[in-house]
C-alpha cells in the first residue's frame, strides 16, 4: 500500500470513538497485537487506547498505514452478524470521518477513494459533477 498521509488529530479522535463502539476490549487487543500495534497508553477505555496507539503509530511512521489496517481488520462484517444494520451505519460514520465531514475526495487527495475502496466503505460523491464516485 502507498503511503497514506497522516490523519488530523481531530480525525484520529473519531475513528477511535468509532471503533471503540466496533466491539470489545477483548476484540481491539487482539486485533492490535495481530496487527504488531504495542498498546501501552495505560488506558482503560477502548476509545483512548485506540486514540493513543493511533496516534503513537502514526507518530512513528508518519503516515496512517497503521490506522488504515486496522480499521480494516476490525470493522469487518463478520463483528457484525445479525446485525447488517448496524455495520452499515457504522460504514457510513467511517465513510463521514475520512470524508473530513465534507463531500467527496479532496480531503485525502487522490487516496481517499482508495482507502474507501479497501476498508469496503463504498462509493464517495463526487464534489465536481454530484454522481457517485465508483471507487
Amino acid at each position: 500500500m502507498s503511503a497514506v498521509p497522516p490523519f488530523p488529530e481531530g480525525q484520529i479522535e473519531a475513528l477511535a470513538r468509532l471503533l471503540g463502539e466496533c466491539g470489545s476490549g477483548t476484540d481491539i487487543s487482539r486485533v492490535l497485537q495481530d496487527r504488531n500495534l504495542a498498546d501501552n497508553s495505560g488506558e482503560s477505555t477502548k476509545w483512548r487506547r485506540l486514540y493513543w496507539v493511533f496516534l503513537d503509530s502514526q507518530r512513528r511512521s508518519g503516515c496512517a498505514n497503521t490506522i488504515v489496517d486496522f480499521v480494516q481488520s476490525f470493522l469487518v462484517p463478520m463483528r457484525f452478524v445479525g446485525r447488517s444494520q448496524q455495520f452499515e451505519e457504522r460504514r457510513q460514520e467511517l465513510n463521514t470521518i475520512l470524508g473530513g465531514g465534507r463531500r467527496g475526495p479532496q480531503v485525502l487527495g487522490d487516496i481517499l477513494p482508495i482507502v474507501l475502496a479497501r476498508l469496503g466503505v463504498g462509493r464517495v460523491e463526487s464534489t465536481r459533477s454530484g454522481e457517485a464516485d465508483p471507487s
